[in-house]
């Protein structure tokens, strides 16, 4: 599911709210079960994951090892794995991933945008998330490494059966890759199409308005 709006930071505020991070209003079901994380430790319990707007800011602690990022989730829950047993759960995700690094003990500020932004995908699947909240994902990424990021997505939703919801200002990535499309409008959700039979003209129109044409 894709979002999109002029208001990319009421776009950002949702997902932070989904994860635990903001003031939670309205009533939300996940997997059937009601929905209002008070924290993102309790969003994680319940198999959600965020890959933040700013990956160097708020995905990644730029210093540490690759593992160590890639295993930030399990760290947060005191776990007694070893760190070989880390670095090789760490190091099989990261490969099917496709990432280009070194070694699992490099610091993750050296890597390159898109294999930064993999390893930050490789904490929620490392994680076992069933719902992954993706902000601006493709920001700063090159072509390629944005074509490697939605393949991971889809690859995702397809055989694992996660839900991905998608925030974006970039209409076209959008049309290219999500199932269905919600217009946010001044903070509401105002609109929803299908990607495969609707005309980028109509979601401009309501994205601008705030209504359907």
């Amino acid at each position: 599911v894709g979002l999109t709006g002029l208001n990319g930071s009421g776009r950002s505020s949702l997902l932070r709210t989904l994860f635990g991070d903001g003031r939670f209003r309205g009533r939300v079901t996940l997997h059937g079960r009601p929905y209002a994380p008070r924290s993102p430790r309790e969003a994680i319990a319940r198999g959600v994951g965020l890959v933040p707007e700013s990956r160097k800011t708020q995905g990644l602690v730029l210093d540490a090892p690759v593992f160590i990022n890639a295993c930030l989730p399990f760290l947060r829950r005191k776990t007694l794995l070893q760190r070989s047993a880390l670095k090789e759960r760490a190091a099989r995700v990261l490969k099917n991933l496709g990432t280009c690094l070194s070694h699992m003990e490099q610091p993750v500020r050296q890597l390159s945008g898109g294999n930064q932004q993999k390893v930050v995908f490789a904490k929620w699947l490392i994680a076992g998330s069933r719902l992954l909240l993706l902000d601006e994902p493709g920001r700063g990424l090159d072509m390629g490494a944005k074509a490697d990021l939605y393949a991971l997505a889809r690859q995702l939703a397809d055989e694992q059966g996660a839900a991905i919801v998608v925030a974006s200002s970039e209409l076209d990535e959008l049309y290219a890759h999500c199932d269905r499309i919600w217009v946010m409008h001044e903070g509401r959700n105002v609109a929803c199409f299908d990607p495969k039979t609707t005309r980028r003209e109509q979601v401009l129109h309501t994205t601008l308005l705030g209504q359907k044409a």
